[in-house]
């Protein structure tokens, strides 16, 4: 956000230092000519640089009260917090109590992990081609999709423990790509609850959670890790387990007073909306592998029991929530869009503002004080007018062609 500002700073000087150069090249070249003005001339070159600034700082200014007027967009961003709200309870639920759901209990978790047939997770492998991935994320489906034929640790086991590997696999990287959410919310500084603020089980997840971000290299891409352990697979697990108490209590305080611009808080419930998904995908991954677990141990499964297992597990539940979810993202990236895209106008507007203002200022403070003056102040005097209003006309043009540009492609 703050690099964001400085660029935005940066161009704004920039193009006010294009039109007064411009402006400056365009009056040495008209008034190379002219050696003295008539008292009429100098009347209608400062009644017109009046009228001239006072429109294009109208215009700058009308565009910011349209950016500023507009209630309506807290009100849907208050309408979107409660939507996800809403919409997470079945989630949430999920990972309620240990003693309510096997996906909390570290023991369970171990109990799988034991019967994995290998010791070290790959997610990139030699064999596979550039423009090929060991795992493709798909967080539009069914979250990820891992490929263990390119990886040869598979090639020597049986379809049985395969399907365990993949489904393992396939739990890490949603895991992973929920914590990857939870790192661009504390990179962002979008986030309400802190090391030093909230719940005990917030502070504990945030003291866990800058560890291995140190450890992990910030949950980039889980494809650059040469390998994982399955105590790191763990551990990577838990935590993400855990961020669901430190999400739920965000969300609530999301909810309160807000802290920050409209824009941050579009971002922060895309993001939360985000991180659900991959929970949810977590959540079916960890069932799918129980229950290929249970295929490995018995051998096989009929149809209808896979069925009712689904069924048990809830699992259409869950894909109707990731359809929500997907909805939500869908309505938070359009009103984050439509939030950006007023800002843009209203930074664009400066330049044109600030000129038309000073221009303005500039050119009555001369309609009084320059009948005291001798006639190479007022030839000089008269010249920064004309660049100062050429320069305020180059401006509100750039301003309006950026204007009609954003309107085309949006």
């Amino acid at each position: 956000m703050r690099r964001e500002f400085e660029n935005k700073n940066i161009q704004i000087t920039a193009r006010i230092f294009v039109s007064l150069s411009i402006s400056i090249l365009f009056s040495i070249i008209i008034f190379h000519s002219f050696n003295t003005f008539s008292v009429d001339y100098i009347d209608i070159t400062i009644s017109l640089s009046i009228s001239i600034s006072m429109f294009i700082s109208g215009i700058g200014i009308v565009s910011i009260s349209f950016y500023n007027s507009k209630s309506s967009d807290r009100d849907a961003h208050s309408e979107l917090l409660l939507k996800i709200e809403k919409i997470s309870e079945p989630i949430f639920e999920k990972f309620h109590h240990p003693r309510d759901s096997k996906i909390q209990r570290g023991s369970f978790y171990k109990f799988l992990f034991s019967r994995l047939p290998i010791k070290t997770l790959v997610f990139k492998s030699d064999i596979v081609e550039d423009e090929k991935l060991v795992h493709i994320l798909r967080p539009y489906w069914d979250g990820v999709w891992y490929r263990p034929n390119y990886i040869p640790q598979t090639h020597n086991v049986s379809d049985r423990d395969t399907g365990v590997i993949v489904r393992f696999h396939e739990l890490l990287v949603c895991a992973w790509e929920s914590l990857a959410v939870i790192k661009e919310i504390e990179k962002n500084k979008l986030n309400k609850i802190t090391i030093s603020e909230g719940t005990n089980g917030s502070r504990w997840f945030w003291k866990a959670f800058y560890k291995a971000s140190i450890k992990y290299r910030n949950f980039s891409d889980i494809s650059i890790l040469d390998g994982m352990s399955r105590d790191s697979a763990l551990e990577i697990i838990s935590l993400s387990i855990s961020s669901v108490h430190y999400v739920k209590e965000e969300l609530t305080e999301q909810q309160g007073t807000p802290d920050w611009g409209i824009i941050s808080q579009a971002r922060i419930s895309v993001f939360i909306c985000d991180y659900l998904r991959w929970i949810s995908f977590m959540y079916q991954k960890f069932q799918l592998l129980r229950i290929e677990n249970s295929v490995n141990r018995c051998g096989s499964i009929s149809d209808e029991k896979f069925n009712n297992l689904l069924d048990r597990f809830d699992f259409e539940k869950t894909k109707d929530f990731q359809a929500s979810a997907i909805q939500v993202i869908e309505r938070g990236t359009h009103i984050l869009g439509t939030f950006l895209f007023r800002r843009k106008l209203q930074i664009s507007s400066v330049p044109s503002i600030f000129l038309g203002i000073f221009t303005l200022t500039y050119s009555y403070t001369l309609s009084v004080f320059l009948g005291l003056s001798d006639m190479d102040v007022v030839f000089y005097a008269i010249m920064t007018v004309y660049i100062f209003t050429l320069a305020t006309v180059l401006e509100c043009f750039w301003f309006l062609g950026e204007l009609f540009l954003a309107n085309l492609t949006n």
